[in-house]
């Protein structure tokens, strides 16, 4: 049988890059440069920003206006401004009180859009566009004397009975005797009527639960902005409690703090699970702690390469990139256990070194040929996971290659054979079996419907109660729909308020139908300049309106002159000009009207925002039979962005797989060989997705780069098992290494699996499965007779 690496076989095919370090050799030792550019890693981390952990900016950027939309509603959309709070436990009276004490403290500072607890009236001095509500409301039509004289009679009898909880005081009956503060009041909640009212504040249909509506503004929706927010809203419950009351938060502004926290402990739980357990296991196999030690050297020198990198390459390092990064500890440990283990059994960890370079090198080249797919993919979060992966598998082996045997480690001499007995056990035993299950796996998984997952929220940590508790309070409080959205077609800002108005009636009707409880216009915080002026030729002048509030209180008991205040600012708003949305901000109502008209390429997009969407079918028929109207299923919207980057990282992958089957063409020579590698590889890889998917986990682009990283482990698997045709001291060796190099990772990935974040979840799974696959049909494989083989070991020469 030919060898599986020959001698400068692979030197024709890779740079020969154990001869770089020569040329600097003579002014600085490896030892020293390697320091020296671990202090410029270092550097660069220390200078570069925080490390990123939002799981937003973790997601692929949108191709076409749909797909950028879905974005943009994620990270800044009028649904993931909102927090909703809930208080229980105790008596409602209580929680209602507890509600306004928040109410006040958090309205007071003015860091937030809006508080709401319950229905509001905007006073002349509480809400500078007062002085608007007869363009802003249709009310001008209700100010002749029969329309007069029924306000005013409601007007007697809220005053009368003090039951309404819209009157702030009887000032309001004099200035706004029609209610249009009230109506524009209304507005301000996008039309909503809100749920259902105890003791004069929101609570659920329960009674259970007081709600709180609140509003982020424009300058805390990052992720620094939304935790201070929400540290603001415990802070205020905490100062207004009672004892025995309870907080509840939900929004997207609450699951990025939650996901940040979750993050960034699993980080710090993952990393001290995995690397402790690696120690352990390296201590145990090799009984010197002076060695283990150095063993993590290159480990850590791939991950501060790799982070260092990413920073440069990015501008930022966020969470789940580096978690991944830790997860190279299942690869790059792999390099010092074989240099150890050979140096135990054959000599000097340098002579070792230069023994096993030639496989070591090629495997980290096809490796990282297999990665370097991921560089090309226009989805950011996989590109950073290639240069993290390239960059610190390439830093850790050069590490095992020129610093550790400069360190000169001594290793206790150990001979085990337990190793090397196992593996002669499974040798060529069953080498038809991996083939076959490849086939299987192939079978399994084309005959799946759920092969991939097409749910962006299934990235979110967030647990399926906090799930729960978000879908019931949006439905108790009459939230946005997070899914279904409208949008009208660019144009001119009038254009699309005037598109906005034009629609309402036939929403109105949806809403009748049953298709969807309520609905959110642009217009409904401001109407367009050509309704502010219909309206305002609407309104009486001030000589005929003065006498039909003579004749509307002819039977009632208001004084004569009471409704000056109102007269005055009636016929102060036939002047007025039109408000437009330049005036409005820094307001409540301009940040949300900010919210719903977008500008797109110098076009403004209206956003018309759904809750307690019903009938999908219907909102969608309406949207295609209304011209300039888009119907937008985000959850749609999100499969197809996702299903386009994951076909590109496919076809990537193929792309990556075919180089790196053509690399081992070029350095093993022979079909029988590159068989013997690559199958064994593929069966794992493919039996890994089928079993996942067989056990009702869809497939997403996490586990696709972990699926990369199986194949580079099982590269290296299937080149060293070579190694056991040598001599008995190298069979020991290698048999030895590959095991512990197995365990190692099952320990990472295994701990991974057991992740409470999905993303770190599904690489895991994915490796801590395959890779004991790879390995035993690695062995399943092996020719029959490995002692009849002939096998010629290169050496480098330095």
């Amino acid at each position: 049988m030919e060898p599986i690496v020959e001698e400068h076989a692979a030197e024709q095919i890779i740079p020969e890059f154990d001869r770089l370090p020569s040329v600097t050799a003579r002014h600085l030792s490896p030892a020293g440069l390697w320091a020296a550019l671990l202090i410029l890693a270092g550097v660069v981390l220390l200078r570069g920003p925080a490390l990123q952990t939002d799981l937003l900016q973790f997601l692929p950027e949108g191709n076409d206006q749909q797909q950028r939309f879905l974005l943009d509603e994620l990270q800044q959309g009028p649904a993931s401004r909102l927090i909703i709070a809930a208080l229980s436990g105790g008596e409602a009276e209580k929680l209602a009180t507890t509600s306004n004490r928040m109410l006040d403290l958090l309205a007071a500072k003015g860091e937030f859009g809006r508080v709401l607890n319950g229905p509001f009236t905007a006073t002349a001095s509480a809400e500078p566009l007062f002085g608007y509500r007869y363009l802003l409301t249709d009310t001008a039509a209700r100010l002749d004397s029969a329309g007069l004289h029924h306000a005013l009679e409601e007007r007697l009898e809220e005053i009368t009975s003090q039951s309404s909880a819209f009157l702030v005081d009887n000032r309001n009956v004099s200035a706004d005797p029609v209610a249009a503060g009230r109506e524009l009041a209304r507005n301000l909640r996008g039309g909503q009527q809100g749920p259902h009212l105890h003791h004069g504040v929101w609570f659920t249909p329960e009674g259970d639960k007081a709600l709180l509506l609140i509003t982020m503004a424009d300058d805390t929706l990052d992720l620094d902005g939304q935790h201070a927010a929400v540290q603001r809203i415990r802070t205020a419950f905490e100062d207004s409690a009672e004892s025995g009351q309870r907080l509840e938060l939900t929004g997207p502004a609450v699951f990025a703090v939650e996901s940040k926290r979750l993050i960034s402990s699993e980080t710090r739980r993952l990393s001290l699970l995995a690397g402790g357990g690696v120690l352990l296991l390296l201590l145990a196999v090799y009984r010197s702690a002076p060695v283990v030690i150095l063993g993590v050297l290159p480990l850590a020198t791939g991950l501060l390469a790799g982070a260092a990198a990413v920073t440069l390459s990015f501008g930022s390092l966020h969470g789940i990139t580096l978690a991944f990064g830790f997860s190279l500890v299942g690869v790059a440990v792999d390099y010092p256990i074989h240099l150890f283990s050979y140096a135990r059994e054959t000599g000097t960890t340098a002579s070792a070194a230069r023994r096993l370079w030639p496989t070591l090198r090629l495997g980290v080249f096809t490796t990282a040929l297999g990665y370097s797919a991921l560089l090309f993919s226009g989805f950011s979060a996989l590109s950073q996971l290639g240069v993290f992966a390239i960059t610190g598998l390439l830093a850790a082996v050069a590490t095992t290659r020129w610093v550790l045997p400069t360190l000169g480690p001594t290793l206790p001499s150990v001979t085990s054979h337990r190793a090397e007995r196992l593996f002669a056990h499974m040798n060529g035993r069953a080498g038809w079996l991996p083939p076959l299950l490849l086939v299987v796996g192939v079978l399994t998984l084309a005959g799946s419907d759920t092969v991939w997952e097409r749910d962006l929220s299934a990235l979110s940590p967030l647990s399926e109660e906090g799930k729960q508790l978000d879908r019931r309070l949006r439905n108790a409080i009459g939230a946005p729909d997070v899914r279904h959205l409208l949008l009208i077609e660019r144009g001119s800002t009038q254009d699309v308020l005037e598109s906005a108005e034009r629609l309402e009636e036939a929403l109105e009707e949806l809403v009748s139908d049953g298709a969807l409880q309520g609905f959110e216009l642009p217009s409904h915080y401001l109407p367009s300049i050509a309704r502010q002026e219909a309206r305002q030729q609407q309104l009486p002048e001030a000589s005929k309106l003065k006498r039909w509030i003579e004749k509307a209180t002819e039977d009632l008991p208001f004084r004569r002159g009471l409704f000056s205040p109102f007269a005055n600012d009636v016929d102060a708003s036939r002047s007025l000009p039109p408000l437009l949305p330049a005036m409005l901000d820094g307001s409540p109502l301009g940040e949300r009207l900010q919210a719903l008209l977008r500008t797109y390429e110098g076009q403004t997009v209206g956003l018309i925002t759904l809750s307690g969407v019903k009938t999908p079918e219907a909102v969608a028929a309406f949207a295609v039979t209304t011209p300039g109207l888009t119907h937008l299923d985000l959850s749609v919207e999100a499969a197809r962005l996702i299903g386009g980057y994951r076909d590109e990282a496919l076809g990537l992958f193929a792309i990556g797989a075919l180089i790196i089957v053509g690399v081992l063409f070029a350095a093993l020579r022979r079909p029988g060989a590159v068989v013997r590698v690559m199958t064994p590889t593929a069966a794992a890889i493919v039996m890994s997705a089928a079993l996942l998917v067989a056990g009702g986990t869809p497939l997403s682009l996490f586990h696709l780069s972990s699926l990369l990283l199986l194949l580079g482990i099982g590269l290296d698997y299937g080149l060293f098992y070579e190694r056991l045709r040598t001599d008995a001291a190298e069979r020991r060796a290698t048999a030895t290494a590959l095991l512990v190099c197995n365990m190692t990772t099952v320990l990472v990935f295994g701990a991974l699996a057991g992740s409470a974040v999905p993303v770190l979840k599904a690489i895991g799974a994915t490796v801590a499965i395959g890779a004991p696959l790879s390995l035993i049909f690695t062995a399943l494989m092996a020719h029959n007779s490995p002692s009849r083989d002939k096998v010629v070991t290169a050496t480098s020469r330095r």
